[in-house]
């Protein structure tokens, strides 16, 4: 069995704020956010350093980047890369956008692993399992499964909600009694064998007993309709990923992958976080998603089947359907529990705290 990784270490410790000295040096030398060229971080890749740009100036600490203009695109402003980066000074690079322009991120994380101390990558690509890293600095990683092993020095985080997202639930229409549908509301795209697996073991049975508005919106997710729909609704699927088979069972691919790679119960589930978990909860919609706990899917701070959202068992699919066909009343204090739950730790300032508290913690360990 693999050791527990940093990332399982660190969700498992009690909680705690970051230090007042840790956070009074942060404030001083800021932080620097590294990414690739902006023509390759004014798409959605960037999201992780938009949320922690925000935080960190929503909790007093100054942020600069190499490209300003990919913050000044999600309406936030950071200050130019500074030309002596200083050895106190913060410095996260964001690889997220490896798929796309691979050879820049190579560059931009052999910088920050090359960096004796306080320096981490972020990397939400929708492939960072498959990725092995060393383990000189941190990477926190998106679609963190603990069945899933990858080398590197792995920190499990969540997509979280942006500033931005924030302000278009708020300015979305909400009436005052919500509609009793569920939104199946995911645009077709690749990769995604556990949404089609629901809709032929679960959405059909679900249909049986509640409405549910399959259309989706062809602008994309930023639009105000796609809220306001979220706003107007119940509840709202929001589950997805793809099954992985473990594939070193089969002696001719031991050699391609030179070590196991699913460490348990086959398939695993890679590549299930998405938006529309988090804006579905920010929503205060009742959200059904994969149980994390059955499948091994792992962020800072996890949600509570049955409280704050809705868990599918693949084996127990009945179970979701009687609830979510039930009393309204259950469902709109989950839904609400969820929306406060969210907030309260995923919202821009307090991942802020969180990335600062890791960043602590890991060099106090050192």
């Amino acid at each position: 069995m693999w050791p527990l990784s940093t990332g399982e270490s660190f969700m498992n410790s009690a909680s705690r704020r970051t230090s007042a000295s840790f956070l009074e040096g942060v404030r001083t030398r800021g932080v620097l956010l590294l990414m690739p060229s902006a023509k390759a971080s004014l798409d959605d890749s960037a999201y992780w350093s938009w949320c922690l740009a925000a935080g960190f100036q929503e909790i007093g600490v100054p942020v600069f980047s190499n490209e300003s203009s990919s913050f000044a695109s999600r309406g936030i402003t950071v200050a130019a890369a500074p030309e002596v980066i200083h050895d106190d000074t913060m410095v996260i690079g964001d690889i997220s956008a490896i798929e796309s322009c691979n050879s820049e991120c190579v560059t931009l994380a052999r910088r920050v692993f090359e960096r004796a101390r306080r320096s981490a990558l972020l990397c939400m690509s929708d492939v960072v399992s498959s990725v092995d890293f060393p383990d000189t600095a941190p990477v926190f990683v998106a679609h963190s499964n603990s069945r899933i092993f990858a080398r590197g020095h792995r920190i499990p985080w969540a997509f979280g909600l942006s500033r931005e997202v924030i302000d278009k639930i708020a300015g979305a229409h909400r009436p005052q009694v919500r509609e009793r549908l569920f939104l199946r509301n995911f645009r077709p795209s690749g990769n995604q064998s556990v949404r089609n697996a629901l809709d032929l073991s679960f959405v059909k049975r679900l249909a049986d007993k509640v409405a549910i508005d399959t259309s989706f919106d062809n602008h994309g997710r930023w639009n105000s309709h796609y809220f306001d729909r979220l706003g107007g609704s119940l509840g709202c699927l929001a589950y997805g990923g793809h099954f992985v088979e473990d594939f070193f069972r089969r002696e001719e691919f031991r050699s391609q992958i030179g070590e196991r790679r699913i460490l348990s119960d086959e398939p695993a589930i890679d590549r299930w976080d998405s938006w529309r978990f988090w804006e579905s909860l920010a929503s205060g919609c009742v959200t059904v998603a994969l149980d994390f706990d059955e499948y091994g899917l792992q962020i800072p701070v996890k949600p509570v089947n049955g409280v704050h959202y809705v868990g599918l068992r693949l084996d127990r699919l009945e179970d979701a359907v009687a609830l979510l066909s039930g009393p309204q009343t259950p469902l709109a204090v989950i839904a609400e529990n969820g929306r406060e739950w969210v907030t309260t730790h995923y919202a821009p300032a307090p991942v802020a705290h969180l990335f600062l508290e890791t960043m602590e913690r890991l060099e106090e360990s050192q």
